[in-house]
């Protein structure tokens, strides 16, 4: 049953219980109630008792999600610890995970995860007519475009790198040059973070032929740009970035930029779990910038998606909604974020991924098998059972197949989570802004695990065919490190 069906009928249960019974009550001792006793008895009394109901079922549910979170961190620090010693290597690879030191994103609704998941829960803010984007019949459509955004001025970071270094005209649009400008301030911010780490100031100080590799780790910045920018402009792009990194007091001999055009959106989960697999399978320090970019509020684009009967106003109502942003995650092993001193912590798991044999576009009914069976797989990665989950964050956007495949997962599997507060659909509500909202999705899990303290659920559904699972979780001691000590 669910749950707002439950609830509405608790409440109406509630006020004919108490009603009947003070109407017998006064029937029976012939009694003519008062104006007071009216009020007290038919709104006051129910209103009374339910408020009772629902801090009792609260304080519940709090007991219970801590006993079972607690389980959970006493099974994950003892049970897993020996059956990971004693497993092989391929066993040893299901339960890596990294710890999300910071995460950062520029959306239509947040330029915070604070800001952005808040107002996400509370479902504020809306899409509005863009003036500057018209269709073939001259209407504005709606679009996520994010306010105070001018790529083109002549203060724009890039736009002073890009001349100095005297490049070729890249012929940036002015979609490209609003996704860096976002990406940008993105990576300016988990910067600062970076530039706290305990070792860097030792590093600096010893002169530069004593500097010994061991000392600092190379930071590995990961760009997911779209498949349609060309090498050159990817590449100056990975420049800039080393460039800001450099400046903000991380050595470039200690950088490393490579960037991955998103040939599925949900290629942020595929590249996170890669980070994992890599230290483990050739031992060293895991230390990385991920980092996303998009817009889609260029002309071209408009005039493509139109074609292809994909606007929102299309008579298809297919329902794409442009939109732009950007986000960011700080990445380390577990062993090496001792290194930071910030407690604001988190861990994500390895990601379960599997895909359709065809194509979902445009299908008003997905099953949710493939989906159900990958958030199995990234419970079991996790050591967490599906009652801990308190929030489920994803990529989806309008098409009614993908909102129904979602739905079911949570019908069938998080019966007690509420599908309007608790179930983020990112591109839903910020616009289609490609691969950008499945990084979104975990930027904004590792805020609701600091806030509560409690797990969240990440998925990825917008792709025609790739779907993805995966749990961010609070740090849990002793964690498993990705970097094992090979014999």
């Amino acid at each position: 049953m669910h749950s707002w069906l439950r609830n509405s009928l608790i409440v109406g249960g509630t006020f004919a219980v108490v009603w009947i019974a003070t109407v017998y009550s006064w029937r029976a001792g012939n009694r003519l109630p008062s104006t007071i006793d009216v009020a007290e008895n038919f709104l006051v009394i129910p209103l009374a008792l339910l408020a009772s109901f629902w801090l009792l079922a609260h304080a519940g549910q709090l007991v219970f999600q801590k006993f079972t979170l607690s389980k959970a961190k006493a099974s994950n620090g003892a049970t897993s610890a020996v059956e990971y010693a004693n497993a092989g290597k391929a066993a040893q690879e299901q339960y890596l995970s990294l710890a999300i030191m910071a995460t950062a994103v520029r959306t239509l609704h947040g330029d915070t995860t604070e800001e952005l998941l808040e107002n996400l829960i509370q479902q504020a803010g809306s899409f509005e007519l863009d003036t500057e984007l018209v269709d073939s019949n001259g209407f504005a459509i709606l679009s996520g475009r994010i306010k105070n955004v001018d790529a083109s001025l002549a203060d724009n970071p890039f736009i002073i790198w890009e001349a100095a270094q005297q490049y070729p005209d890249l012929l940036w649009s002015e979609e490209q040059l609003r996704s860096i400008m976002l990406a940008t301030e993105v990576l300016v911010e988990l910067g600062q973070y970076v530039s706290q780490h305990a070792e860097l100031e030792t590093y600096q100080a010893i002169a530069t032929a004593k500097r010994k590799p061991e000392f600092l780790p190379i930071l590995e910045v990961v760009i997911l740009l779209p498949a349609s920018w060309r090498n050159e402009q990817v590449k100056a792009v990975q420049d800039f970035f080393a460039h800001c990194l450099e400046r903000q007091g991380w050595p470039a001999t200690r950088i490393h930029t490579k960037s991955i055009c998103i040939s599925d959106l949900s290629a942020s989960f595929t590249a996170i779990d890669k980070l994992m697999l890599e230290p483990f399978c050739q031992p060293g320090t895991s230390f990385s910038l991920v980092i996303a970019c998009d817009s889609n509020l260029g002309n071209k684009t408009l005039e493509t998606w139109e074609s292809l009967g994909k606007l929102s106003n299309s008579p298809t109502q297919v329902a794409y909604i442009p939109g732009e942003g950007a986000a960011g995650l700080l990445l380390s092993d577990q062993e090496h974020a001792k290194a930071f001193s910030q407690e604001n912590k988190a861990c994500i798991y390895r990601v379960a991924q599997g895909r359709h044999e065809q194509s979902t576009e445009h299908k008003s009914r997905i099953t949710d098998q493939l989906m159900a069976n990958l958030v199995q797989d990234a419970l079991s990665a996790s050591l967490l059972q599906a009652e801990n989950i308190s929030l489920i964050l994803s990529d989806t956007d309008h098409q009614v197949g993908r909102l129904i495949e979602l739905m079911a997962i949570g019908s069938k599997q998080f019966t007690e989570l509420d599908p309007n507060g608790q179930f983020i659909k990112v591109t839903h509500a910020c616009g289609n802004m490609g691969g950008v909202a499945s990084l979104t999705a975990i930027a904004l899990a590792y805020q609701h695990v600091i806030n509560h303290a409690e797990p969240a659920l990440c998925l990825s559904n917008l792709d025609k065919q790739t779907r993805a699972a995966v749990i961010v979780g609070p740090a849990l001691e002793p964690a498993i490190s990705p970097a094992p000590t090979h014999s």
